[in-house]
């Protein structure tokens, strides 16, 4: 299984890395904006599993998570943000292994990404003058993780952080509330951390947030 996942990586990063280096002038890139490949990456998204009802315990959750941690932060030490990190830029196989993540959305930051699913975007996302970094795609897996826990993604980020200005409440039910008693606290607390609207109050890089996942000796 870990063999089959990491070729399944090596194939979507590899495309994603083919495609950042293709010359502006190439059939990929018409134009000066990107766009996105029309190879779909094996398996179904979870977006197409979610909306069927399927649902995933804590221990299938964290073996999903693993390889797309690996995938995202080869990425981010290659200099580029997904930016649209969601359930349909994620592909796995019917029993759930082999978790792919469709890198053709991303761009050298601070470059924005395709538009993403506003439902599971980070706050600098939506704004006029918002910058990706790689926290933007920390809050994106965070918001994944949420829709698993929690039923739902995560409240809409601009919505959210106006009716924080109003009330000076976060209005967003925390991970640690919704998946209490189902999911261990080091994953409901790692992901509660990872969608803190401001950038600077979530984990900056991969290795800072894996650590949140392990509970305290």
């Amino acid at each position: 299984i870990r063999l089959v996942a990491a070729c399944c990586l090596l194939v979507s990063f590899s495309l994603f890395c083919f495609m950042l280096r293709r010359p502006p002038s190439s059939p990929l890139f018409p134009s000066p904006t990107p766009v996105r490949s029309r190879v779909l990456p094996p398996g179904r998204s979870l977006a197409v599993r979610f909306r069927a009802g399927e649902t995933l315990d804590e221990t299938a959750l964290l073996a999903l998570l693993e390889p797309l941690l690996d995938a995202v932060a080869a990425a981010h030490a290659a200099g580029v943000v997904h930016g649209g990190i969601g359930p349909d830029a994620i592909y796995v196989d019917d029993d759930f292994t082999a978790p792919v993540i469709d890198f053709t959305t991303g761009l050298p930051a601070p470059a924005v990404a395709a538009t993403p699913d506003p439902d599971y975007a980070a706050y600098e996302m939506r704004a006029p003058d918002g910058v990706p970094t790689p926290a933007t795609d920390l809050y994106g897996l965070a918001a994944v993780l949420y829709r698993a826990v929690a039923g739902e993604p995560p409240m809409d980020a601009l919505a959210r952080r106006r009716e924080f200005a109003e009330r000076k409440l976060d209005p967003l039910m925390p991970a640690a509330v919704a998946g209490h008693g189902r999911f261990g606290p080091p994953l409901l607390k790692a992901i509660d951390k990872a969608l803190a609207l401001k950038p600077r109050d979530r984990p900056q890089a991969i290795a800072e947030w894996r650590t949140l996942f392990v509970a305290p000796a």
